[in-house]
């Protein structure tokens, strides 16, 4: 720690850092300031996330309190902290995050990224280096698939992007089987506690924006085979009971999703990036369909599916190690952690380390090589 202590406080130049949260992680209030999600009591009870007015993103959940001054549960205070005491970063001077409703789209939280790297840089070409968490590397890449697109003006080509290097922690760029899972049988954060079910989990257009690629065939019947029912069509929602079918727009909700995706397939070049990512826990990929009904691997265990161990593959338990490649990358390329637990991976020490490790990387590709047993590094210049 002090030789990448030293590390930190001798690069130069130092560029700006933006965290780009995932869902869940950032504070709510509604049109009145009061809280709606974000305490430690909105983990058992508290206002619907779905049906509040006027809501407002309102900061980065750092912890949540469980003994006032005494206990309390790690979510991005542990990250935030490292990076100012061993990185020598500060928040508000070269250490920011995205403040946005992750209820919305992948797109809206792109556009506020979008904002917010506009006020950081000013009329300047300062260049700006992202952490993205989860489900923010889909923001993130979002955010330059669009600026990527953009076009010049005349004879005036087109503006470079912003964007230095991007350190994606545990990010889905293929999306994730968990947020189908998630939407069929709702989200329970703590131990005996709140469940946000069908219809709240089913109101955040980003839990569509999240399920795997639209190129992909999720369902198999009880031989693992692959079975030709397309996630993104609402009638097979339908006729498979999958999460809150009935849901008002429901296929206009899952075409967006699927534009998202198609949308992320356009970024053809990428800034320097380094990529994290579990491969060490058998993560679920498929639902099995067996006569009618659909088994979902996430929410039974293997003895109750008919397919077995046939839809897992690789992974943190969440995220498979697939999803995390960027296009052209090759599985070797990612930096391999251990977490205990996907959704609480901003906690985790060595990520912590690994993050500032990848801030700090010199920008020349250099040969993969292994810490201990677990991890491996190396850093993707070009993922085109």
């Amino acid at each position: 720690m002090r030789l990448l202590k030293e590390r930190a406080r001798s690069a130069s130049p130092r560029n700006p850092v933006v965290l780009v949260p995932p869902v869940l992680a950032v504070r709510l209030v509604d049109g009145a300031g009061r809280p709606v999600w974000g305490q430690t009591r909105h983990l058992w009870r508290g206002p619907s996330v779905s049906r509040a007015q006027n809501v407002k993103p309102a900061g980065l959940i750092e912890a949540f309190t469980i003994v006032p001054g005494l206990v309390s549960h790690d979510v991005f205070g542990g990250m935030v902290r490292f990076l100012e005491d061993i990185g020598g970063y500060r928040r508000g001077q070269n250490l920011f995050h995205l403040d946005y409703d992750w209820r919305g789209s992948v797109a809206d939280g792109a556009e506020e990224l979008a904002k917010l790297i506009d006020r950081l840089r000013g009329g300047g070409d300062e260049q700006i280096d992202l952490v993205c968490v989860s489900s923010g590397g889909m923001v993130a890449r979002y955010y330059l698939a669009v600026s990527q697109s953009s076009v010049g003006v005349g004879d005036v080509p087109r503006p470079p992007l912003p964007i230095r290097r991007v350190v994606y922690v545990a990010s889905p760029q293929r999306g994730t089987f968990s947020a189908l899972a998630n939407a069929h049988e709702g989200i329970v954060l703590a131990p005996f506690g709140k469940r946000f079910n069908q219809q709240e989990v089913g109101s955040c257009q980003i839990i569509y924006d999240s399920l795997p690629h639209p190129d992909e065939r999720i369902f198999i019947d009880e031989r693992g085979e692959p079975l030709d029912l397309d996630h993104y069509d609402s009638s097979v929602w339908r006729e498979l009971a999958l999460g809150d079918h009935g849901l008002l727009g429901l296929q206009h909700r899952l075409d967006h999703a699927k534009k998202i995706h198609r949308t992320l397939d356009q970024l053809s070049t990428h800034p320097a990036a380094v990529v994290m990512g579990g491969a060490h826990v058998a993560t679920p990929s498929r639902a099995t369909v067996q006569n009618g009904k659909v088994f979902i691997t996430d929410c039974c265990s293997i003895d109750d599916n008919p397919a077995g161990d046939r839809g897992y593959v690789p992974g943190d338990g969440s995220v498979p190690i697939a999803s995390l490649l960027l296009p052209e990358m090759e599985e070797s390329a990612v930096w391999k952690i251990t977490p205990q637990d996907h959704h609480m991976i901003s906690k985790e020490p060595e990520v912590h380390r690994l993050t500032l490790e990848g801030l700090l990387t010199a920008e020349c590709p250099i040969p993969a090589f292994h810490v201990g047993p677990t991890f491996s590094r190396t850093l993707v210049r070009d993922a085109s």
